[in-house]
């Protein structure tokens, strides 16, 4: 599977975390532990977060850690995939 740069980096930063991926208000989807308040150091935009879904790579929880969930579904946290896990350690070298 042919994968960007920023993928791999997520995937990365995912596989080697307990951490989900998570939106913060400004269009920054990054860690919780990254996501102090203001513009994170590392992030990625909903559209890498859209590709990754698409892809298998990544799936939504049923819960957003900053947002109500039941009022905005399409900001649910996002965790790595067995599909996702497996992509992280093919890459892993590229990481």
């Amino acid at each position: 599977m042919k994968l960007s740069n920023v993928q791999l980096e997520a995937l990365g930063r995912l596989a080697s975390s307990d951490e989900p991926l998570v939106y913060f208000k400004g269009g920054y989807w990054t860690l919780p532990s990254l996501g102090n308040g203001q513009r994170p150091f590392w992030y990625v935009a909903l559209g890498t977060v859209w590709a990754m879904e698409s892809l298998g790579l990544i799936a939504a929880l049923d819960n957003s850690t900053n947002y109500p969930i039941d009022r905005y579904p399409a900001l649910g946290d996002r965790v790595l995939t067995e599909k996702g896990a497996a992509e992280a350690m093919l890459h892993k070298f590229r990481l």
